[in-house]
């Protein structure tokens, strides 16, 4: 392989989770610049994967678990449930 077709690795990464509980200046941390030797990872539910993009996202790992609105009967209410 030649030398300009190895990509070369970021010497740290920095993992933001993101959710509708966390606080907003938590969850602006996502859309904020990072630096170029840093790969930013970002967890989040379904619900925030769907509503948002993330400049700069080369990759998506999905966990293949999501959010669901179901309606209880029993309680009269909606609710999110894994």
């Amino acid at each position: 392989m030649a030398a300009e077709d190895k990509t070369e690795l970021p010497q740290r990464v920095l993992v933001l989770p993101l959710y509708s509980q966390l606080s907003p200046e938590k969850q602006y941390k996502v859309f904020e610049a990072v630096p170029a030797d840093t790969r930013l990872i970002v967890v989040c539910t379904n619900v925030a994967e769907t509503s948002l993009t993330i400049p700069g996202v080369k990759y998506v790992v999905d966990s293949g678990r999501s959010k669901e609105k179901i309606y209880d009967k029993r309680l009269q209410m909606s609710k999110f449930t894994v």
